[in-house]
């Protein structure tokens, strides 16, 4: 099911959920059940920029707040806002001692498909352009436009990464393969979303008085309870 959710255009998903038909109809009934949009990369919207499928992101935080979560909501609330103030300011450390130009990350990620780009062949059509590619590895071809930044396996458009196919036309052409990531990427992108601080406030005492009545937590009810063995 892994291979069907992760597969980067609607060929590859028939394919592979055609697999899952055959193997068990029952899955596929269960799956062809539901919209695709939400659970395969293949009906993913193709400007958000993102394949991720699950929710690791929100349980990281949920993790990280663990401890907060038992405590009355206003202590809550300072620990969560305490937390994130370190965190922005861990974050701003590691952008002001790196230089590259988009994220470590996908720098990372670049640099493995820059590897797999070596084991495909591109040729260039003739367009006058000089931006559309067909790149193979028999018996697997795909069709890249360097121009409009879109690959047929899928992988490019919906990330803003390019895909090994991508960079073997772009290393054909000389060009420089960061250039080609999305902008969303970019080190000015995270210096933007990290730029900013989360500003100290002052403790309860000084807080401005309302003169409206104050919201007591409810009060302990002692329920007794006794079990009966037979």
């Amino acid at each position: 099911m892994w291979v069907v959710a992760r597969a980067a255009n609607m060929s590859e998903f028939q394919f592979e959920i055609g697999k899952i038909e055959k193997l068990n109809i029952n899955t596929w009934e269960w799956l062809i059940g539901k919209e695709p949009r939400f659970w395969t990369r293949a009906a993913f919207r193709r400007y958000l920029r993102g394949d991720a499928l699950t929710n690791n992101r929100c349980e990281n935080f949920n993790s990280q707040i663990l401890e907060f979560r038992d405590k009355p909501i206003i202590t809550m609330l300072e620990e969560i806002r305490l937390h994130l103030m370190a965190y922005y300011i861990k974050k701003n450390k590691k952008i002001v001692r790196y230089h590259g130009p988009i994220c470590p990350r996908i720098q990372n990620k670049l640099e493995i498909e820059k590897i797999n780009s070596t084991n495909w062949v591109p040729v260039w059509c003739g367009d006058s352009s000089e931006s559309k590619f067909e790149v193979s590895k028999l018996p697997d071809k795909y069709v890249v436009d360097i121009k409009q930044r879109t690959c047929s396996c899928g992988s490019w458009d919906l990330t803003g990464i390019p895909c090994a196919h991508s960079i073997a036309a772009l290393g054909y052409m000389g060009h420089r393969i960061e250039d080609y990531v999305h902008h969303c990427y970019g080190m000015e992108s995270l210096t933007q979303t990290y730029g900013s601080c989360i500003y100290p406030i002052n403790g309860p005492k000084l807080w401005p008085r309302s003169d409206k009545e104050t919201i007591l937590p409810p009060k302990w009810q002692f329920v007794f309870t006794c079990r009966v063995e037979l």
